[in-house]
């Protein structure tokens, strides 16, 4: 969920940590976490809703945040998806060649 703290800090808080927006290392992890190419990290977009409590600008920035994040947790899905599929034809266009390259072997 994307919250705001008394102070109007932006603040990320998921199951299990809690990121202040204000506090570099804190940014920096999230975005680390949230950029991984790694196909294992799963994320899930719901994560990122907006607190329902906020209101007014609070709530603006938040949204503002959330819109940004779900984007680009879509465009991060989208891009695993296609590296996945490439891979998919890489080795089938090998498996080709390599029938290919047996075929005029035997002959």
């Amino acid at each position: 969920m994307i919250t705001c703290g008394s102070d109007g800090k932006v603040i990320v808080q998921l199951e299990e940590e809690s990121f202040d927006l204000s506090a570099s290392d804190q940014y920096a992890d999230l975005l680390l976490w949230l950029t991984s190419p790694d196909e294992r990290v799963q994320i899930d977009e719901s994560d990122f809703e907006v607190d329902e409590t906020l209101d007014g600008n609070n709530r603006a920035k938040a949204e503002r945040y959330s819109d940004f994040i779900s984007a680009f947790l879509k465009r991060r899905k989208d891009k695993l998806s296609e590296s996945r599929a490439l891979t998919a034809e890489k080795r089938e266009e090998s498996i080709k060649e390599f029938i290919e390259y047996l075929r005029q072997e035997s002959e």
